[in-house]
């Protein structure tokens, strides 16, 4: 859990991108996707004719990227630039809702932990109490429950510790 917090972290202050002066709209978005789809199908040519002519790399890459303005102005965009900055910030919004999907998937998981843990606790708890169990063996089920319990604590206590941090992270990517 720590190291998913971390990578989450980690990414998404890489991404602040939401200072630039392009905002998120319907309009541009439809612009960033019929350019990113003409792009990803235009990318082998433009590749190919790079990579056709190796004694000419920096011709052939200047006269692609003027393919690449082509296709993204064509597209109702500026430039590459725009293009990049939207990329990016739809990047991290698609980040931002995996990493609440990944979070809910850590909740649930340490809620069913719990549970299992719980059941386990009370299990130990019914045999302890029965009196046709021997004593000795109480005394192994009381170091079990201790060991069940302790596990418990710390598998909460690092969770919370976690998702402070991770709630801090989504709280200053988000704004």
């Amino acid at each position: 859990a720590t190291s998913f917090f971390l990578a989450v972290l980690l990414f998404l202050s890489a991404c602040s991108v939401g200072k630039s002066g392009v905002r998120l709209t319907d309009e541009n978005i439809q612009s960033y996707l019929k350019a990113y789809s003409q792009l990803r199908n235009q990318a082998p040519d433009m590749l190919e004719a790079i990579n056709n002519d190796p004694d000419n790399t920096e011709k052939a890459g200047q006269e692609q990227y003027e393919v690449v303005e082509e296709i993204i102005q064509g597209s109702g965009l500026t430039d590459y630039a725009e293009f990049a900055t939207l990329n990016a910030k739809i990047g991290s919004v698609f980040t931002i809702i995996q990493a609440e999907s990944g979070m809910t998937k850590f909740e649930n998981l340490q809620d069913s932990s719990n549970s299992m843990l719980d059941e386990g606790i009370a299990e130990l708890q019914k045999n302890l109490n029965d009196p046709d169990v021997p004593e000795e063996t109480k005394e192994e089920l009381r170091i079990t429950l201790k060991e069940l319990e302790k596990g418990k604590k710390e598998l909460n206590d690092s969770y919370s510790k976690n998702l402070k941090m991770a709630n801090f992270v989504m709280d200053q990517v988000k704004n």
